[in-house]
């Protein structure tokens, strides 16, 4: 028999909590609620399908709680975020997360954006229990954030488009910032096939990256050239 989602409530507003945990169980989601000090440890015992992350007002304790989820959780996590003021631009962890709802909440607009992260992590696979995820990594170098499997990339609080390449090699020299990759591994890792002394595609591809990360053409500081060696992510040049 088909197994139900499982999804954990995290925030400390337990009024809320308990409003979310009612609606999406009666829509056929196991659901728990843990509070923030709680929530670590029963996310990495109960690993549950998706997270709804209610974070705290504090930006910095918001963050440093989703960075702690994220060291051990591989799975979607929602944000529910407030937008006081009159403040339109979301916060460094909403754009992190794999989707945010803004509050006051609209509960069939919650309940489509889990059935989209749902299928879209689990596809075939959404009825059973799943013990493992694709590797992924949530990468933060100052202004710049790396989402990997959503594929998202945020630098100054905006969105960066890049082509599929583009972003391939974005994580693989962020996944080694601080290291020279040489152009046969970039080239091995990125098209399968060893870098044959004259192809420039590596090349044209780096170009444009730095471009649409506003990394100088001339003196790039960001994205170095080690001539004669290859590529260097420089991890503490993105503030």
């Amino acid at each position: 028999m088909n197994q139900p989602f499982c999804l954990m409530l995290v925030g400390n507003d337990q009024q809320l909590s308990k409003f979310l945990k009612d609606y999406l169980q009666r829509h056929g989601y196991k659901t728990t609620a843990e509070l923030h000090k709680k929530s670590v440890p029963a996310i990495d015992c109960e690993r549950p399908h998706l997270v709804i992350l209610d974070p705290s007002p504090s930006p910095t304790d918001s963050e440093a709680l989703y960075q702690d989820i994220r060291a051990t959780y591989q799975g979607p996590v929602i944000l529910l975020t407030d937008q006081k003021n009159g403040q339109t631009t979301p916060s460094k962890t909403a754009l992190l997360a794999d989707g945010y709802i803004t509050k006051p909440i609209e509960p069939q607009t919650l309940l489509a954006k889990i059935r989209t992260l749902l299928k879209r992590f689990h596809g075939d696979r959404c009825h059973k229990r799943v013990s493992g995820f694709q590797q992924r990594a949530v990468m933060n170098f100052g202004e710049l954030l790396i989402s990997n499997p959503s594929r998202k990339v945020v630098y100054q609080k905006e969105d960066i488009n890049l082509s599929s390449t583009e972003f391939d090699l974005l994580t693989l020299l962020a996944g080694h910032a601080g290291k020279v990759l040489d152009r046969d591994t970039i080239n091995r890792r990125l098209r399968g096939i060893p870098y044959d002394g004259l192809d420039r595609s590596v090349d044209v591809a780096v170009s444009r990256l730095r471009k649409k990360l506003g990394d100088n053409a001339s003196t790039p500081s960001r994205i170095k050239t080690v001539w004669g060696k290859g590529y260097l992510f420089v991890p503490d040049a993105w503030d």
